[in-house]
């Protein structure tokens, strides 16, 4: 049986194999480091792009509605006084859902929306509807959790709640004199809204003082064959401190709706940007507004019921 012997190495043949694998190592690392660099490029470019998708602009006050197993919040932050308002709504609230749904209880509003696959949209312009409140997100709680807030939004939510925030109000609606238990004809028990009062209580948190210093006049003009569209709208604005000096029906068939305002500086006012942002406006023009007697007209066009 024959031993193998071991070769030895000369000195400079082992410096040499040294050399090659500390090379190798060196190309390791820097291969590993190369692609962890583009891993960042991509992540970073894929959060820019959600963060694109912000709904909050980070100044104005900033609504969202979160569905909840028990119960639906309408949760506030308003920036210049760093308030936080928590409104807490009973899910067997009746309202209106849009859109030509009709009456429905607050719980299934999501669900129903669903059914085109809109059950944020359907749950936050109803919110919005019943409120008479600017409501820009939603949030849908639970197993089946979504929300159409961008990561960014929700960091900013959930900073603004932790570290820039003076005072926490929170009313629970069931409590309310705007709402009204009710039984219905299977004896199901529900809440009814007093829409006036409700009004009142949402005009006395949520009014905006730089809006009421404005002291401009709006006419809300609806251009559709739905009714009441204008009286909705007109609510927000009124809600806001907005003065609403005109309401009704426009002759004309709008497909898009549009605000006209009396004067170039009016682009710029709170209230012009809270209206084209609230009813999902995008044309804002200089025009005729002397038959409505107001500053500010808003013209509601098919696009804003569909």
């Amino acid at each position: 049986m024959k031993v193998k012997k071991k070769i030895k190495l000369a000195r400079w043949q082992k410096e040499q194999k040294q050399r090659k694998k500390k090379n190798a190592q060196q190309w390791l690392w820097l291969g590993g480091l190369f692609i962890f660099f583009i891993f960042l490029l991509v992540l970073a470019a894929v959060l820019w792009k959600k963060a694109k998708l912000s709904v909050w602009d980070g100044k104005s006050t900033f609504n969202v509605v979160f569905l909840e197993k028990d119960e639906a919040v309408v949760t506030s932050y308003q920036p210049k006084e760093q308030r936080w308002l928590e409104l807490k709504i009973p899910l067997n609230t009746l309202v209106k859902v849009p859109f030509g749904y009709g009456e429905y209880q607050l719980k299934n509003v999501y669900d129903l929306g669903q059914l085109d696959r809109k059950g944020g949209e359907l749950l936050r312009r109803t919110m919005q509807e019943t409120m008479g409140l600017w409501i820009q997100g939603w949030v849908l709680k639970g197993e089946d959790r979504d929300t159409n807030l961008s990561w960014l939004d929700q960091w900013r939510l959930w900073l603004v709640k932790k570290w820039r925030t003076n005072k926490k109000i929170e009313y629970e609606l069931e409590f309310e004199p705007a709402f009204i238990k009710e039984k219905l004809n299977d004896n199901t028990d529900v809440f009814k809204i007093e829409q006036g009062r409700l009004d009142e209580l949402i005009n006395q948190e949520f009014f905006d003082s730089e809006i009421i210093g404005e002291r401009l006049t709006i006419a809300i003009v609806n251009n559709t064959e739905v009714d009441d569209v204008a009286r909705i709208a007109g609510r927000l604005a009124s809600n806001l401190g907005g003065e609403v000096v005109w309401l009704g029906n426009g002759e004309e068939d709008l497909e898009n709706s549009k605000i006209i305002i009396a004067n170039e500086d009016f682009k710029k006012s709170a209230i012009s940007y809270v209206l084209s942002r609230a009813l999902g406006i995008s044309e804002i023009a200089v025009g005729e507004v002397i038959d409505y007697r107001a500053d500010i007209v808003v013209m509601l066009g098919r696009d804003y019921v569909k």
